[in-house]
């Protein structure tokens, strides 16, 4: 990864802007007089009637507990109107394996923890399993394939571990996902309306429950390829359906286990689910009776509409026993028939907090 980013930074981020597609020499000689002559510009030095950045500087060039008492006395002023209000921040970026990004001329999260400790409520942070066509740098294409891997890569999960036992560390109340969805830049055409977005989006749901995170904000419900609904003619799209199922199956105990691929969990009534998506088709073996299951593939979305969502979804249970073959590219949830001892001993000491 290290010799990647040096490859990428000769190659691309200190090349001339004019470089960049749709940017004409009338356009590059604009840029060029408002101090934007490399690609680096762009983040750097934008233009002031886009984003006046002239007052960023580095942490390290801050006075000692300068950041602390600004931030307490914004604290002061917010909470003597708002007495409930909080304070969240950076919401700075991470990619895929590389982690955060740009954290030389940004915030850094690390640092900003150790200056600000508890007087931080929440910590919030932005990942996207892939970058669109929109960005300036694709480190991993958003394709159907590659978001499909994303489910099976551990790179999630690690991260947002990590970010949990930092704001720990430092006492800091809450930690937010505060921008997510399948492709960064606004989403990718086609791809982020697919069933390998929808798949991804499943899983990540619950990843994000497991990790103890209190939030996740979904980048976005209206707009641009990456909308819930489209905005176009206001039809919904598969990932849509996906938040109405997580809200279906309102999770209230996570249990950690060892997989990260298999998600446990208990509702409010004891019930006992272990969910899981399935990339290709393989049997699975239930081990004992009074089990049901339900099986969510494109097909079936296809033929979901939003008024009869839920009787859909329960309509889609069916008793299994034994071995039981589950198909490519399917949201499989199993369930249990009555309130299982290990819900219901468990659900008064709930220690994680369920998504909205």
């Amino acid at each position: 990864i290290y010799y990647k980013m040096n490859d990428l930074k000769k190659e691309f981020i200190f090349q001339k802007v004019n470089k960049l597609k749709g940017v004409g020499l009338q356009l590059s000689k604009y840029l060029k007089n408002k101090k934007i002559d490399q690609i680096k510009d762009i983040v750097l030095n934008l233009p002031y009637s886009e984003t006046d950045r002239s007052q960023i500087c580095k942490l390290d060039k801050l006075e000692i507990g300068k950041i602390q008492t600004v931030k307490i006395k914004v604290k002061k002023l917010v909470r003597k109107y708002f007495p409930d209000a909080k304070l969240a921040g950076p919401a700075n970026a991470f990619w895929p394996y590389i982690g955060e990004v740009f954290n030389s001329f940004t915030l850094n999260s690390q640092k900003l923890m150790e200056q600000l400790k508890d007087a931080l409520d929440i910590y919030s942070w932005h990942y996207y399993p892939t970058q669109s066509i929109r960005c300036p740098v694709q480190l991993e294409p958003s394709t159907e394939k590659n978001m499909l891997d994303s489910i099976f890569y551990n790179d999630y999960f690690s991260q947002s571990e990590s970010i949990i036992q930092q704001a720990k560390k430092f006492n800091i109340g809450s930690v937010w996902l505060g921008e997510s969805g399948p492709a960064q830049c606004g989403g990718q055409p086609q791809v982020s309306k697919s069933i390998e977005s929808s798949l991804w989006y499943y899983d990540h749901l619950f990843k994000t429950l497991r990790t103890g995170q209190k939030k996740l904000i979904r980048q976005t419900l209206v707009g641009s390829d990456y909308g819930l609904i489209n905005d176009k003619d206001l039809s919904v799209n598969f990932d849509y359906y996906v938040a109405r199922l997580f809200k279906y199956l309102n999770p209230k105990l996570i249990f950690k286990t060892q997989e990260p691929l298999v998600h446990s969990f208990c509702d409010a009534k004891g019930i006992l689910y272990h969910s899981f998506v399935s990339g290709k088709s393989r049997t699975i073996v239930v081990p004992e009776e009074g089990y049901e299951l339900a099986s969510f593939g494109e097909k079936r979305f296809l033929n979901f509409t939003p008024d009869e969502f839920d009787s859909q979804v329960e309509m889609a249970f069916r008793e299994v026993s034994g071995e039981y073959k589950v198909l490519t590219n399917t949201i499989n949830i199993l369930r249990t028939k009555a309130s299982k001892s290990e819900c219901v001993d468990h659900l008064g000491e709930l220690h994680r907090e369920v998504l909205p």
